[in-house]
């Protein structure tokens, strides 16, 4: 469904307005000077009517003026101000203003009487012109035709503006790294500027012709003049403090300048800084540069620009939706041609066709596999016993080649080395055993039975000490020096005795 155009009774998008809030007392303006006493000679022009009432042709008063006005200025004069609005024609000329605080005088330097200074001559430049005071009669307007020129230092107005711009850049405010990006598609465009202006016209007639149902907040101000700077911060306040406002231009259209000053003021440019949404900056022309254009988000050649810069055209939107709903189209008719290929490969499937075929199917495939491992493990225990009887006959045959190295190592010995150590160990083991000899037969019972005593051991093998262990009948055994004997024991006397 398309969304409605809302728009208003001359077909301009549908646009509310923000009241401006009380804007400060603009200080008095200074008196008139008085009338100019440097041509002490009266007018030739006297505006009481005749008693005639003569009608005057436009011609015949502008020649008058001009009469009036050359004429208190017989000679060349030199004049000292600020150049403003300077502007240079292709032919060379040079058109700009001179003024101090007071008031203003347009300027001429043609090409002709130029010297080497017109070359550097600039805006905010305070300098001192000599030439003659000249009226334009088509236009009524007076100026000074300029003859000579030379610099007699910057002016007031371009030094207080140099200095500003110096405190601002210095507190960051003109930093690109704090510009906003402008929104794609805003809900609502905030315009802060004058109403009676041709370049709210000129930003609504570009957003309607752009985005016919885009919706437009007005925060009208005067954007020239005394207490301007004051009231275009406090429009660009209410705007950012409004719902839904995605982006704000503010902006005049072109002008001197004088005109311009407004949006090189401190509280504009602060204002421009805190907004909360991205600001275009639309003053004046291409050419025309305020602080204004360095402290926004984006600055804009002329108000028509800002609005081609705020909202792309909605055509494009229309495209760019278009070409999404197609891709999105083509890409679910893809996902979905996708899916249904799955679905009939997967009915095909034979899970699905027959399981309990796939079950016998794993099943066979099971006991295959158990053969397979049955025969594995057959083959791999054969295959380590074959490696371990490798590795028994490696070890064996290693151990023997050690065995027959340490023979050859033994058999290299030095033997008379042996020999000696072994008839020193026998001779001491011979002495030794001497010795133990020589103390065991001093020690034996055999040494005390070469002096003629006997050893009678009875029958289990005791030797006997005394005869009262002895029964007559009994068998006792005699070992004398060279032999051993048995007898039997017989009654002896009568003290008890026994013989055998």
């Amino acid at each position: 469904m398309r969304p409605r155009r809302d728009t208003g009774g001359d077909d301009l998008p549908l646009f509310a307005g923000l009241a401006p809030r009380a804007a400060p007392s603009a200080p008095p303006s200074p008196p008139a000077p008085p009338p100019s006493t440097l041509d002490p000679r009266p007018s030739t022009l006297d505006p009481r009517p005749s008693s005639s009432d003569r009608v005057y042709r436009v011609s015949e008063i502008a020649r008058r003026i001009r009469e009036v006005v050359e004429g208190g200025f017989p000679g060349p004069v030199t004049v000292e101000g600020e150049v403003s609005n300077l502007r240079g024609q292709p032919s060379g000329h040079l058109y700009f203003t001179l003024k101090d605080a007071e008031a203003q005088l347009n300027a001429v330097w043609f090409r002709g009487g130029q010297n080497a200074f017109a070359q550097r001559i600039a805006d905010g430049a305070q300098v001192r012109v000599t030439g003659e005071i000249r009226t334009y009669e088509p236009r009524s307007q007076y100026q000074i035709l300029v003859r000579s020129a030379r610099e007699a230092g910057r002016g007031a107005l371009f030094e207080a503006l140099e200095k500003l711009k110096a405190k601002l850049q210095a507190e960051g405010l003109f930093d690109p790294a704090r510009k906003r990006p402008l929104p794609v598609l805003p809900r609502c465009v905030g315009v802060a500027t004058s109403t009676s202006g041709a370049a709210l016209r000129d930003i609504l007639k570009v957003l309607r012709r752009r985005f016919p149902t885009m919706r437009v907040l007005i925060a009208p101000c005067r954007v020239q003049g005394a207490g301007a700077a004051e009231e275009i911060a406090s429009a660009l306040d209410r705007l950012g403090a409004a719902a839904g406002v995605d982006v704000i231009i503010a902006g005049r259209g072109g002008g001197s300048i004088e005109d311009l000053w407004a949006f090189n003021e401190e509280p504009v440019v602060r204002a421009i800084a805190r907004c909360p949404v991205p600001v275009i900056s639309a003053v004046g022309h291409e050419t025309d540069f305020t602080l204004a254009d360095f402290v926004a988000d984006q600055r804009a050649p002329t108000p028509s620009a800002a609005a081609e810069m705020a909202v792309a055209p909605r055509a494009e939107f229309d495209t760019q939706l278009a070409d999404l709903g197609d891709r999105l189209r083509r890409i679910l008719a893809h996902a979905l041609t996708e899916r249904r290929g799955r679905v009939r490969s997967a009915a095909m499937h034979p899970v699905l066709r027959d399981p309990a075929g796939l079950v016998e199917h794993a099943r066979e495939r099971v006991r295959g596999r158990s053969v397979d491992l049955a025969a594995a493990l057959r083959d791999g225990l054969s295959r380590a016993r074959q490696r371990l009887d490798d590795a028994e006959t490696r070890v064996r045959e290693r151990l023997l080649g050690a065995g027959a190295r340490a023979r050859a190592r033994l058999a290299a010995t030095d033997i008379a080395r042996l020999r000696r150590a072994a008839a020193r160990r026998t001779s001491d083991a011979r002495q030794q055993t001497a010795r133990f000899a020589a103390q065991l037969r001093a020690l034996s019972p055999l040494a005390v039975l070469d002096r003629g005593y006997s050893i009678t051991w009875a029958a289990d093998g005791t030797v006997l000490r005394s005869v009262s262990r002895v029964a007559p009948g009994t068998r006792i055994a005699t070992q004398l020096r060279d032999g051993r004997f048995e007898s039997e024991v017989k009654p002896g006397n009568k003290e008890g005795s026994t013989r055998s």
